[in-house]
């Protein structure tokens, strides 16, 4: 899966791997992009989440694949402790949270969390 963030068009690749943890991944059993509930990625600030440093609300997250075409523009950006990431309550509509690790520069294992939540806007 290809996904383009921000106005400024950096690229970011991720894929969806259901049973084993690597450098991105979809938390299962959770729903695909495009699908009502929270289609949920995690990904390294260091390598595949990088560009996420320099998202904002409104920003529109892209996500292009065999399926389809799915936008999802930014409505909120928060930093918490790691066991403030609540995904129990599933929504009624098409979500995309995207979490890394926070502080960005922190060396070492960040202490905290950066979540960016999306809610689909359009699908083709």
């Amino acid at each position: 899966m290809l996904m383009l963030l921000g106005t400024a068009g950096l690229l970011l690749f991720a894929w969806h791997v259901p049973h084993r943890a690597t450098e991105s991944c979809s938390i299962q059993p959770l729903p695909h992009h495009g699908q009502v509930g929270n289609f949920v990625v995690l990904a390294h600030r260091d390598t595949f989440f990088r560009p996420l440093r320099e998202l904002e609300k409104g920003d529109t997250v892209r996500i292009v694949t065999a399926r389809g075409h799915f936008t999802y523009p930014v409505e909120s950006l928060e930093v918490v402790e790691p066991e403030g990431i609540s995904l129990t309550a599933p929504p009624l509509e098409a979500i995309a949270t995207l979490i890394t690790g926070f502080p960005f520069n922190y060396v070492g294992p960040a202490p905290r969390r950066f979540v960016a939540t999306a809610r689909l806007k359009e699908a083709f």
